[in-house]
């Protein structure tokens, strides 16, 4: 008898939690489920009223006289959003307009507001607002942001201080460029873009003074710039050029060559056999190439690497002083069928541009 007891004792207890299991069960599939209706329902909004955004905001720039539009403190973000979209797209005059259709309706407080206290995308949609709207008022709140853990965050806030002052931000952001080696190397590279000559010259010193002493970053450091920024001739390039054996460190050096006075630099990895730096020489001579460097990217057509092959047909294709007569002699002289071949793509690919 006790043991039958005991029994049901054991089956009651079973059943409810059973029934206690299955409905906390049915409970948070219900919560999954209200939970992705509502992502659903918001992800529905904000594409309706990105779209409504930009219409109005492509009416504004064409100048058309037109009130702010309807916009609760959810769709701010959105339309912010899509400023931000002309904002790095258009260029002149459309630009002024835009920082108008934000300073007009009065929107800078609330931008402000949803820096201070917006969750993590709305904190980045903010600061690359005020840093567009060239905003000095968030100085203080876009430095407290340079601190937060999270790489993008402090990125963005570092590129929005360059665009409001790159003077004042020289001192701050370039040590961080080169200290913080989680920073995306795409966003770095937009940054020092998008910044004036002086900031960009500041940079080209700071890294021509850490070169001595190279950093394991430095590669990254390096590909952050691209030729069209320099217009002098870096140090360092030239003691890497000249003393180091290491393809990846030449392969980044010639990306950084600018000026004709440095062709002899170039000229002596002539004799460089890794394809990386067949490559950037290649793309060097396509730059600043005289006639005499002729020869040794006809040379490089024969090459067993695609892309050696491709760089050093679109070099000849570039250089100033061979014409369209010249360039049929080439493709007609050139028995390797690959060499032939990368010619005529190269061609093609002109013509169609």
């Amino acid at each position: 008898m006790e043991f039958a007891a005991l029994s049901d004792i054991r089956i009651v207890v079973a059943f409810w939690i059973g029934v206690v299991s299955t409905l906390l069960a049915v409970i948070i599939l219900l919560q999954v489920l209200l939970m992705r209706i509502a992502l659903t329902l918001r992800e529905r909004r904000s594409s309706r009223y990105r779209e409504v955004a930009k219409n109005w905001l492509i009416r504004f720039i064409a100048g058309e006289a037109m009130d702010a539009p309807k916009m609760a403190r959810c769709d701010l973000p959105d339309f912010l959003y899509q400023w931000i979209h002309f904002q790095e797209m258009l260029t002149g005059d459309s630009k002024v307009q835009l920082k108008q259709a934000l300073s007009g309706f009065s929107l800078e407080s609330r931008v402000h507001k949803l820096l201070r206290n917006g969750n993590f995308e709305e904190q980045l949609i903010a600061a690359t607002a005020l840093g567009h709207l060239g905003d000095k008022q968030a100085w203080g709140q876009l430095l407290a942001l340079l601190n937060k853990p999270s790489p993008l965050l402090s990125m963005t806030a570092a590129r929005a201080l360059v665009l409001i002052d790159p003077d004042k931000a020289r001192d701050i952001v370039l040590p961080l460029i080169i200290k913080h080696r989680d920073w995306m190397p795409i966003r770095s590279a937009l940054m020092l873009k998008q910044a004036d000559p002086q900031f960009q010259k500041a940079y080209l010193t700071l890294l021509d003074c850490d070169a001595q002493q190279p950093p394991p970053y430095l590669l990254r450091l390096m590909r952050l710039l691209s030729p069209e920024q320099i217009n002098q001739p870096l140090s360092f390039v030239r003691e890497y050029l000249m003393n180091s054996d290491d393809p990846n460190l030449i392969t980044a050096c010639l990306r950084l060559v600018c000026h004709p006075s440095e062709l002899e630099l170039v000229r002596g990895q002539f004799d460089n056999e890794h394809w990386t730096v067949q490559v950037q020489i290649a793309a060097v001579l396509a730059r600043i190439g005289a006639p005499k460097d002729v020869h040794y990217l006809l040379s490089l057509l024969n090459s067993g690497q695609w892309w050696v092959r491709y760089r050093a047909a679109h070099a000849l294709i570039e250089l100033p002083f061979i014409n369209r007569r010249a360039i049929k002699r080439l493709i007609d002289s050139r028995s390797d069928v690959f060499a032939r071949d990368i010619l005529l793509q190269i061609v093609a690919e002109r013509v169609r541009r």
